[in-house]
C-alpha cells in the first residue's frame, strides 16, 4: 500500500507521516528531501524548494511519478508527503493503481493567519526552519498557505480525495486522517494515535 499525503506546509503532514510511522511502521519519504537535492544537485533544472508548491508539483511529477511506481512495485507499505503534490497527480496514480493508493490532503483553511502564527510560534520544536522567520514573513507565508489550502480541499472535492482541515482541533484531525489512511489494513479497525 501506497498512501500520499499532500497539503499546505504547516498543515500537519509529517505529523501525520511521523505517526504512521511510530504507531504502524510504515516508512515515509518528505517530497521536500527530492527538492532540496534537486536544487542543489541539478540547479539547471530551475526547481527552487522554497518555489510555489502547485508549480514545483509540475515540476516534479515526471520524476515522482516513476519514483512512486517503483515504491508500488517494490516497497510494501510506504508513505509520501509533501506539499508539491496536487489532487489531480494523487488522482491519476489512484486510478491507475487502484485499490494500493490511499490518499489524503491537509490544510488550514478555515483559521486566521493570528491564531496560526500563535500555533506556529507555540508548538514550534527547536530546529524548525520557522525560528529564524520574524512574524512578518511567517504571516505572509501562513497567509499564502490558508489560499493554497482552499485551493486543494476545492481539487480534492473535484476528485474524490479526502482533505482534512487542521484550522481547529489540530491533533484530533491528525488522527483522524491516520485512521482514514489505514481503515480496513489486514482487515483491522484503525488503532493508535
Amino acid at each position: 500500500m501506497l498512501y500520499l499525503i499532500g497539503g499546505a506546509s504547516r498543515g500537519g503532514k509529517t505529523t501525520v507521516a511521523s505517526r504512521m510511522l511510530q504507531v504502524h511502521k510504515v516508512p515515509f519519504f518528505a517530497i521536500d528531501w527530492m527538492t532540496w537535492g534537486l536544487q542543489h544537485g541539478a540547479p539547471t533544472l530551475g526547481i527552487a524548494s522554497d518555489g510555489n508548491p502547485a508549480e514545483k508539483a509540475g515540476q516534479l511529477w515526471p520524476v515522482l511519478r516513476p519514483m512512486l511506481e517503483v515504491i508500488l512495485q517494490h516497497a510494501g507499505e510506504y508513505l509520501v508527503e509533501g506539499d508539491a503534490l496536487l489532487p489531480q497527480y494523487a488522482a491519476e496514480l489512484r486510478r491507475d493503481f487502484k485499490d494500493r493508493v490511499r490518499i489524503c490532503f491537509l490544510g488550514f483553511a478555515e483559521t486566521s493567519v493570528e491564531r496560526k502564527l500563535r500555533e506556529i510560534r507555540t508548538y514550534a520544536s527547536p530546529n524548525d526552519w520557522t525560528n529564524n522567520w520574524r512574524d512578518e514573513e511567517l504571516a505572509s507565508s501562513v497567509e499564502f498557505s490558508m489560499g493554497f489550502s482552499r485551493l486543494l480541499a476545492e481539487q480534492c472535492t473535484q476528485h474524490g480525495i479526502r482533505f482534512f482541515d487542521t484550522s481547529s482541533q489540530f491533533d484530533s484531525t491528525v488522527r483522524s486522517a491516520v485512521a482514514y489512511l489505514r481503515r480496513d489494513i489486514n482487515g483491522d479497525a484503525p488503532s493508535g494515535p
